[in-house]
């Protein structure tokens, strides 16, 4: 499963983009019976639920009216009662649109979320004030480690949406222009290309958790799963290591491909391997990421194996929880 949180600072259009990336995922949906419902969380007390820009864009005095009447404030009990929520829902698709500061309450709910939209304004994309914006939400991601998917520009006074760079290697990174409440915005460009990436990503991770078994030939030998700071590993059908290593390398370059090793400080293997998987793992992984720790089950916690870090905390041999 994948859980989305759709970040940014205020004002920058956020719940815009949630509703017009939800349209837009329905519409593959109904091409698809395999692409799965876009449920939201709305994690921020500002008034605007689910109902508010379909209710906008129909009645927008009723639902301005609605919202002053729902506004509240965050609390540690509806910050819990949210963050319980994102951590127990299990969607194959979940967006969680957020509040527009960085802070303990908005890292409380994130905490159990995979991957993260950064959604912010300024003068221009190339502008300091961007700049500053959209790296204080990177150093938010890196923080809970969670992928980044795209970076995006919310370009209010623009005629039309950029895309820069929609490679499957690389961030979606371009400029959404003009999102306002109560306007339709599913079929433009930008979010149409966050909504393809966002189910690509979808897709894989689906695949990966249940793999297919119908035709054994086809099916994976070694499993791999990125789950937060953890690498899930397994074996998968029998085969002897010369197929083995080959299909754990095509597993680590269709993840990185699609962002889900975008490299970091420290990642956790947690699984069987044999000496020759092991070699292939520690190889790939030591290009992406500081350090590597496996999980030792008689010391029942993590060693550091492989370590090019300046944290003295993940010099090899410590243990990590």
């Amino acid at each position: 499963m994948i859980k989305v949180v759709l970040a940014g600072p205020p004002k920058s259009g956020k719940s815009c983009l949630r509703e017009g990336l939800k349209q837009a995922i329905l519409a593959f949906k109904q091409k698809s019976s395999d692409v799965p419902y876009p449920y939201v969380i709305t994690a921020c007390p500002d008034g605007e639920g689910a109902w508010f820009q379909e209710t906008m864009e129909k009645y927008p005095e009723i639902a301005k009216a609605c919202k002053v009447a729902y506004k509240g404030k965050f609390t540690p009990e509806f910050v819990k009662l949210v963050a319980d929520h994102v951590d127990s829902c299990e969607q194959p698709l979940t967006m969680i649109d957020i509040g527009g500061l960085i802070d303990d309450y908005n890292r409380e709910i994130c905490k159990s979320a995979t991957h993260i939209v950064i959604l912010a304004g300024g003068d221009s994309e190339h502008s300091e004030e961007w700049n500053s914006r959209t790296e204080a939400w990177r150093e938010f991601a890196k923080e809970l480690d969670l992928t980044v998917v795209a970076e995006i520009f919310s370009n209010y006074h623009g005629k039309s949406d950029v895309i820069k760079d929609d490679s499957p290697d690389n961030i979606l990174r371009g400029s959404v222009h003009h999102l306002e409440r109560g306007e339709r915005i599913e079929a433009r460009p930008m979010v149409q290309a966050l909504a393809r990436r966002i189910l690509a990503i979808a897709k894989h991770l689906s695949i990966a958790a249940h793999p297919a078994t119908d035709n054994p030939s086809e099916s994976p030998t070694y499993n791999i799963i990125r789950d937060r700071d953890v690498l899930r590993i397994g074996f998968g059908e029998p085969s002897s290591n010369d197929q083995i290593v080959k299909d754990t390398v095509a597993r680590l370059d269709a993840m990185q491909k699609i962002g889900e090793l975008s490299g970091g400080g420290l990642l956790k293997v947690n699984g069987p391997a044999s000496l020759p998987v092991a070699m292939v793992l520690g190889h790939k992984l030591s290009h992406l990421f500081e350090a590597i720790a496996c999980f030792d089950p008689k010391l029942n916690t993590y060693v550091v194996t492989i370590s090019h870090s300046p944290n003295p905390n993940y010099a090899v041999g410590n243990l990590i929880d």
